[in-house]
Protein backbone atom coordinates (compact mmCIF):
# COMPACT_ATOMS: atom_id res chain seq x y z
CA UNK A 1 0.00 0.00 0.00
CA UNK A 2 2.72 2.60 0.61
CA UNK A 3 4.85 1.45 -1.88
CA UNK A 4 2.07 2.46 -4.51
CA UNK A 5 2.32 5.82 -3.18
CA UNK A 6 5.79 6.78 -3.54
CA UNK A 7 8.20 7.44 -6.14
CA UNK A 8 10.49 5.60 -5.34
CA UNK A 9 10.96 2.31 -2.94
CA UNK A 10 14.32 1.03 -1.73
CA UNK A 11 14.04 -2.51 0.26
CA UNK A 12 17.50 -1.54 2.56
CA UNK A 13 17.69 -4.76 4.75
CA UNK A 14 20.99 -6.40 4.96
CA UNK A 15 22.88 -3.06 3.68
CA UNK A 16 25.59 -1.85 5.99
CA UNK A 17 25.05 2.05 7.58
CA UNK A 18 27.56 2.75 4.58
CA UNK A 19 25.77 1.37 1.87
CA UNK A 20 22.44 3.47 3.57
CA UNK A 21 24.03 6.53 3.72
CA UNK A 22 25.18 6.08 -0.06
CA UNK A 23 22.11 5.81 -1.10
CA UNK A 24 20.55 8.11 0.63
CA UNK A 25 22.95 10.79 -1.00
CA UNK A 26 22.41 9.18 -3.89
CA UNK A 27 19.05 9.65 -4.21
CA UNK A 28 19.15 13.68 -2.87
CA UNK A 29 16.99 12.46 0.44
CA UNK A 30 16.19 16.10 1.79
CA UNK A 31 14.41 14.91 4.67
CA UNK A 32 15.06 11.60 6.48
CA UNK A 33 12.76 9.30 9.13
CA UNK A 34 13.19 7.54 11.18
CA UNK A 35 9.88 5.48 12.76
CA UNK A 36 11.80 3.28 15.25
CA UNK A 37 14.18 5.17 17.61
CA UNK A 38 15.80 2.35 19.63
CA UNK A 39 14.09 -0.15 19.02
CA UNK A 40 14.55 -3.51 16.94
CA UNK A 41 16.43 -3.35 14.04
CA UNK A 42 16.49 0.41 14.17
CA UNK A 43 19.16 1.98 11.71
CA UNK A 44 20.11 4.96 13.97
CA UNK A 45 24.05 4.54 12.95
CA UNK A 46 22.94 5.95 9.67
CA UNK A 47 21.25 8.96 11.58
CA UNK A 48 23.87 9.05 13.57
CA UNK A 49 26.55 10.03 10.30
CA UNK A 50 23.92 12.56 9.21
CA UNK A 51 22.66 10.94 6.05
CA UNK A 52 20.37 13.55 5.39
CA UNK A 53 20.30 17.29 5.64
CA UNK A 54 17.39 17.24 7.69
CA UNK A 55 16.79 14.30 10.15
CA UNK A 56 13.83 13.78 12.31
CA UNK A 57 12.20 11.22 14.36
CA UNK A 58 8.49 10.42 14.89
CA UNK A 59 6.04 7.57 16.13
CA UNK A 60 7.94 4.18 16.23
CA UNK A 61 9.39 5.02 19.63
CA UNK A 62 8.61 6.96 22.77
CA UNK A 63 11.00 9.09 23.49
CA UNK A 64 14.45 10.83 22.37
CA UNK A 65 17.13 9.06 20.58
CA UNK A 66 20.30 10.70 22.30
CA UNK A 67 21.38 11.01 18.83
CA UNK A 68 23.19 13.90 18.30
CA UNK A 69 22.17 14.43 14.15
CA UNK A 70 19.06 13.67 15.00
CA UNK A 71 17.54 17.21 14.37
CA UNK A 72 14.22 17.03 15.31
CA UNK A 73 11.23 14.94 17.25
CA UNK A 74 7.69 15.02 16.31
CA UNK A 75 5.05 15.59 19.41
CA UNK A 76 2.58 18.06 20.50
CA UNK A 77 2.03 20.52 23.29
CA UNK A 78 0.05 17.68 26.00
CA UNK A 79 2.69 15.07 25.48
CA UNK A 80 5.54 17.32 25.33
CA UNK A 81 4.62 20.94 27.33
CA UNK A 82 7.49 23.19 27.10
CA UNK A 83 9.62 24.20 28.55
CA UNK A 84 10.44 21.28 31.12
CA UNK A 85 9.98 18.54 28.09
CA UNK A 86 12.35 19.95 25.88
CA UNK A 87 15.20 19.43 28.57
CA UNK A 88 14.62 16.00 27.83
CA UNK A 89 15.31 15.84 24.42
CA UNK A 90 18.29 15.71 22.51
CA UNK A 91 16.01 16.92 19.30
CA UNK A 92 14.24 20.05 18.94
CA UNK A 93 10.59 19.41 19.44
CA UNK A 94 8.76 20.56 16.81
CA UNK A 95 4.80 20.22 17.90
CA UNK A 96 2.05 19.76 15.71
CA UNK A 97 -0.72 21.99 16.31
CA UNK A 98 -3.17 19.82 17.63
CA UNK A 99 -1.90 16.30 18.05
CA UNK A 100 1.09 14.23 16.77
CA UNK A 101 -0.49 11.67 15.68
CA UNK A 102 -3.96 10.62 14.27
CA UNK A 103 -6.44 7.19 13.56
CA UNK A 104 -7.87 5.81 10.53
CA UNK A 105 -9.97 2.25 11.18
CA UNK A 106 -8.45 0.03 8.67
CA UNK A 107 -10.48 -0.34 5.56
CA UNK A 108 -10.57 -4.20 5.41
CA UNK A 109 -12.04 -4.34 8.78
CA UNK A 110 -15.95 -4.65 9.17
CA UNK A 111 -17.70 -1.71 10.91
CA UNK A 112 -18.29 -3.42 14.34
CA UNK A 113 -21.03 -1.63 16.38
CA UNK A 114 -20.54 -0.17 19.66
CA UNK A 115 -22.17 -2.09 22.32
CA UNK A 116 -25.36 -0.45 23.67
CA UNK A 117 -25.28 -1.13 26.78
CA UNK A 118 -23.46 -1.48 30.13
CA UNK A 119 -23.00 -4.75 31.72
CA UNK A 120 -25.65 -5.89 33.58
CA UNK A 121 -24.77 -6.16 37.93
CA UNK A 122 -21.24 -5.34 37.18
CA UNK A 123 -18.83 -2.93 35.90
CA UNK A 124 -16.40 -4.50 33.50
CA UNK A 125 -12.69 -2.62 33.29
CA UNK A 126 -10.30 -4.04 30.75
CA UNK A 127 -6.73 -3.21 28.95
CA UNK A 128 -5.93 -4.85 25.80
CA UNK A 129 -2.31 -3.46 26.00
CA UNK A 130 1.14 -5.28 25.69
CA UNK A 131 1.80 -7.20 28.81
CA UNK A 132 5.29 -5.15 29.35
CA UNK A 133 2.92 -2.32 29.91
CA UNK A 134 1.79 -3.73 33.14
CA UNK A 135 4.41 -2.02 35.36
CA UNK A 136 4.04 -3.35 39.49
CA UNK A 137 2.70 0.33 40.30
CA UNK A 138 0.04 -0.06 37.54
CA UNK A 139 -1.29 -3.80 38.64
CA UNK A 140 -1.14 -2.69 42.39
CA UNK A 141 -3.55 0.01 41.50
CA UNK A 142 -5.66 -1.69 38.85
CA UNK A 143 -6.21 -4.00 41.98
CA UNK A 144 -7.50 -1.28 44.60
CA UNK A 145 -9.90 -0.61 42.34
CA UNK A 146 -11.65 -4.08 42.32
CA UNK A 147 -10.82 -4.08 46.02
CA UNK A 148 -12.87 -0.57 45.90
CA UNK A 149 -15.27 -1.84 43.59
CA UNK A 150 -16.96 -5.31 44.46
CA UNK A 151 -19.14 -5.55 41.43
CA UNK A 152 -16.06 -4.98 39.34
CA UNK A 153 -14.14 -7.72 37.14
CA UNK A 154 -11.15 -6.63 35.26
CA UNK A 155 -10.46 -8.13 31.74
CA UNK A 156 -7.25 -8.28 30.13
CA UNK A 157 -6.26 -9.32 26.13
CA UNK A 158 -2.71 -9.84 24.74
CA UNK A 159 -0.72 -12.49 23.36
CA UNK A 160 1.10 -13.77 26.29
CA UNK A 161 -2.21 -14.36 27.81
CA UNK A 162 -1.89 -17.50 25.55
CA UNK A 163 0.18 -19.67 28.02
CA UNK A 164 -0.17 -21.24 30.85
CA UNK A 165 2.77 -20.15 33.07
CA UNK A 166 1.90 -16.37 32.45
CA UNK A 167 -1.70 -16.59 33.06
CA UNK A 168 -0.77 -17.97 36.29
CA UNK A 169 1.77 -15.32 36.99
CA UNK A 170 -0.61 -12.76 36.87
CA UNK A 171 -3.78 -14.46 38.89
CA UNK A 172 -0.75 -14.59 41.66
CA UNK A 173 -0.27 -10.71 41.43
CA UNK A 174 -3.93 -10.41 41.92
CA UNK A 175 -4.07 -13.04 44.79
CA UNK A 176 -1.81 -11.04 46.36
CA UNK A 177 -3.51 -8.19 46.70
CA UNK A 178 -7.02 -9.71 47.92
CA UNK A 179 -8.31 -10.31 44.10
CA UNK A 180 -10.16 -12.88 43.60
CA UNK A 181 -9.23 -14.51 40.09
CA UNK A 182 -12.75 -15.41 39.22
CA UNK A 183 -13.49 -11.38 38.99
CA UNK A 184 -9.71 -11.68 36.18
CA UNK A 185 -10.23 -13.07 32.73
CA UNK A 186 -7.32 -13.32 30.58
CA UNK A 187 -7.54 -13.30 26.69
CA UNK A 188 -5.09 -14.83 24.30
CA UNK A 189 -4.37 -13.06 21.00
CA UNK A 190 -7.46 -12.62 18.34
CA UNK A 191 -6.47 -13.40 15.04
CA UNK A 192 -9.39 -11.72 13.27
CA UNK A 193 -9.40 -8.34 13.58
CA UNK A 194 -13.39 -7.98 13.74
CA UNK A 195 -13.17 -10.27 16.44
CA UNK A 196 -10.63 -8.36 18.10
CA UNK A 197 -12.18 -5.02 18.03
CA UNK A 198 -15.60 -7.23 18.88
CA UNK A 199 -14.12 -7.79 22.38
CA UNK A 200 -13.75 -4.16 23.35
CA UNK A 201 -17.59 -4.62 23.71
CA UNK A 202 -17.32 -7.00 26.75
CA UNK A 203 -15.30 -4.31 28.85
CA UNK A 204 -17.46 -0.60 29.80
CA UNK A 205 -13.85 1.18 31.06
CA UNK A 206 -10.70 0.88 29.70
CA UNK A 207 -7.54 1.18 32.23
CA UNK A 208 -4.76 2.81 30.72
CA UNK A 209 -1.40 1.44 31.93
CA UNK A 210 1.80 4.01 33.31
CA UNK A 211 4.14 5.34 32.68
CA UNK A 212 3.66 3.34 29.54
CA UNK A 213 0.79 4.58 27.96
CA UNK A 214 -1.24 2.59 25.64
CA UNK A 215 -1.46 4.20 21.78
CA UNK A 216 -3.04 2.01 19.05
CA UNK A 217 -5.38 0.26 21.72
CA UNK A 218 -6.65 3.21 23.26
CA UNK A 219 -7.20 4.61 19.39
CA UNK A 220 -9.48 1.04 19.51
CA UNK A 221 -10.77 1.39 22.82
CA UNK A 222 -12.56 5.07 21.77
CA UNK A 223 -13.59 4.03 18.49
CA UNK A 224 -15.36 0.94 19.60
CA UNK A 225 -17.38 3.39 22.65
CA UNK A 226 -15.03 2.48 25.59
CA UNK A 227 -13.58 5.62 27.18
CA UNK A 228 -9.85 4.88 28.91
CA UNK A 229 -8.70 6.20 32.53
CA UNK A 230 -4.89 7.63 32.72
CA UNK A 231 -3.10 8.86 34.89
CA UNK A 232 -0.61 12.02 33.79
CA UNK A 233 2.93 11.22 33.84
CA UNK A 234 5.98 13.43 33.35
CA UNK A 235 7.25 12.30 30.00
CA UNK A 236 5.95 11.52 26.22
CA UNK A 237 5.17 7.75 26.76
CA UNK A 238 3.20 9.01 29.97
CA UNK A 239 1.08 11.63 28.46
CA UNK A 240 -0.34 10.07 25.36
CA UNK A 241 -3.32 8.89 26.82
CA UNK A 242 -3.34 12.50 28.16
CA UNK A 243 -3.07 13.87 24.47
CA UNK A 244 -5.70 11.35 23.06
CA UNK A 245 -8.37 12.44 25.79
CA UNK A 246 -7.80 16.02 25.41
CA UNK A 247 -8.92 15.32 21.79
CA UNK A 248 -11.75 14.21 22.37
CA UNK A 249 -12.50 16.20 25.40
CA UNK A 250 -12.78 13.54 27.91
CA UNK A 251 -10.81 15.23 30.70
CA UNK A 252 -12.54 14.34 33.57
CA UNK A 253 -11.18 10.48 32.24
CA UNK A 254 -7.32 12.11 33.02
CA UNK A 255 -5.93 11.88 36.12
CA UNK A 256 -3.13 13.69 38.30
CA UNK A 257 -2.14 11.15 40.63
CA UNK A 258 -2.52 7.51 41.57
CA UNK A 259 -4.85 8.11 44.33
CA UNK A 260 -7.14 10.21 41.80
CA UNK A 261 -6.87 7.41 39.02
CA UNK A 262 -8.23 5.28 41.74
CA UNK A 263 -10.88 7.63 42.27
CA UNK A 264 -11.75 8.45 38.90
CA UNK A 265 -12.75 4.79 38.22
CA UNK A 266 -14.87 4.64 41.57
CA UNK A 267 -16.80 7.66 40.57
CA UNK A 268 -16.82 6.99 36.36
CA UNK A 269 -18.37 3.49 37.11
CA UNK A 270 -20.81 4.84 39.84
CA UNK A 271 -22.64 6.97 37.43
CA UNK A 272 -23.74 4.53 34.90
CA UNK A 273 -26.50 6.98 33.11
CA UNK A 274 -23.39 9.14 32.33
CA UNK A 275 -21.10 6.59 31.38
CA UNK A 276 -23.36 5.27 28.92
CA UNK A 277 -23.91 8.73 27.45
CA UNK A 278 -20.37 9.06 26.89
CA UNK A 279 -19.99 5.44 25.48
CA UNK A 280 -23.17 5.91 23.17
CA UNK A 281 -21.21 9.19 21.48
CA UNK A 282 -17.66 8.32 21.85
CA UNK A 283 -17.55 7.37 18.24
CA UNK A 284 -19.06 10.18 16.32
CA UNK A 285 -17.44 12.22 18.92
CA UNK A 286 -13.91 10.93 17.50
CA UNK A 287 -14.82 11.23 14.34
CA UNK A 288 -15.08 14.71 14.43
CA UNK A 289 -11.88 15.56 16.64
CA UNK A 290 -8.58 16.19 15.69
CA UNK A 291 -7.83 12.66 16.23
CA UNK A 292 -10.02 11.29 12.71
CA UNK A 293 -9.53 14.32 11.16
CA UNK A 294 -6.50 12.74 8.62
CA UNK A 295 -6.52 15.26 5.43
CA UNK A 296 -6.34 18.06 8.50
CA UNK A 297 -3.19 16.09 10.07
CA UNK A 298 -1.61 15.88 6.23
CA UNK A 299 -1.87 19.31 6.44
CA UNK A 300 -0.10 19.82 9.83
CA UNK A 301 2.38 17.23 9.37
CA UNK A 302 3.31 19.16 5.87
CA UNK A 303 4.03 22.26 6.79
CA UNK A 304 5.81 21.02 9.28
CA UNK A 305 7.93 19.30 6.90
CA UNK A 306 8.41 22.51 4.88
CA UNK A 307 9.17 24.50 7.81
CA UNK A 308 11.88 21.87 8.83
CA UNK A 309 13.32 22.15 5.37
CA UNK A 310 13.20 26.15 5.12
CA UNK A 311 15.13 26.51 8.59
CA UNK A 312 18.00 24.38 6.92
CA UNK A 313 18.11 26.28 3.93
CA UNK A 314 17.70 29.70 6.18
CA UNK A 315 20.88 28.50 8.44
CA UNK A 316 22.99 27.41 5.05
CA UNK A 317 22.57 30.53 3.45
CA UNK A 318 23.68 32.52 6.68
CA UNK A 319 26.54 30.36 6.74
CA UNK A 320 27.41 30.83 3.59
Amino acid sequence: KLKSMVDGWHYVHGFSPHKVCELVAEQKIDVLFDLTGHTGKNRLVVFSRRAAPVQVTWLGYPDTTGVGNMDYRIVDDVTDPSPWADELASEKLYRLPETFICYQPADDVPDVPVKSRLSEGKIVFGTFNEASKFSPSVLRLWCEILNRIPEAELVFKCRPFGEEKTKEYMFSVFQKYGVDESRVRLLAFIQSADGHLGTYNEIDIALDPFPYNGTTTSFEALWMGVPFITREGDRHCARVGMSMLKSVGLDEFIAESDEAYVQKAVDIAADRDHLLAIKLGLRERMRKSALCDNARFAVHFGDALRDMWQRWCDDKNRSG
